[in-house]
């Protein structure tokens, strides 16, 4: 609750976007050009308004800052927290812009940041908020006939489309 009243003070959805980000990356590195540029381009935030935000959330402790230049969120349930709460609650993050620019490529940091929240809150719910998303990313792979990324998202989301995947698989 202290975590949430930090945030709540600082009255700025671009600081819990970006809070969202770091977790969701779990490092990120102001060095890494096409880090930078995929998260301006996905998460539609500029470099500087991202840095800024991160030195704010530095200072309230949430997040660790190296050389200012790389920044990381070192305790793994407030990542937990931080990603649901801007993914999924206070809706800063859309999901599709992750799978958009994240999935199949990064796959694995989907998984990192999505087992935990579907472990800890309203897994029923959440699966409800993803469907839809996924169901549209399938929908487009499905129009362009692009059969490598179909076959990414039936391995990785069949429990939410079994039977778009079943029919895909036959």
């Amino acid at each position: 609750s202290s975590i949430q009243h930090d945030l709540n003070t600082l009255n700025n959805k671009e600081t819990l976007k970006t809070a969202g980000i770091i977790a969701f990356l779990r490092a990120v590195d102001r060095t890494n050009e096409e880090m930078m540029d995929g998260i301006e381009k996905s998460f539609r935030i500029s470099t500087d308004k991202f840095w800024a935000c991160a030195c704010q959330l530095h200072e309230l402790e949430m997040v660790d800052m190296y050389e200012d230049e790389v920044v990381r969120i070192s305790d793994q349930v407030l990542s937990t927290y931080l990603f649901y709460l801007a993914v999924f609650k206070e809706k800063v993050i859309d999901f599709s812009d992750i799978l958009k620019t994240y999935f199949p490529k990064f796959r694995r940091k989907i998984a990192d940041s999505l087992n935990p929240v579907l472990s800890a809150f309203d897994q029923n719910a959440l699966n409800n908020f993803m469907r839809p998303k996924i169901q549209k990313s399938w929908k487009e792979a499905v129009a362009e006939n692009n059969q490598e990324y179909l076959l990414s998202l039936a391995g990785f989301f069949w429990s939410l489309l079994p039977t778009e995947t079943l029919v895909f698989l036959k």
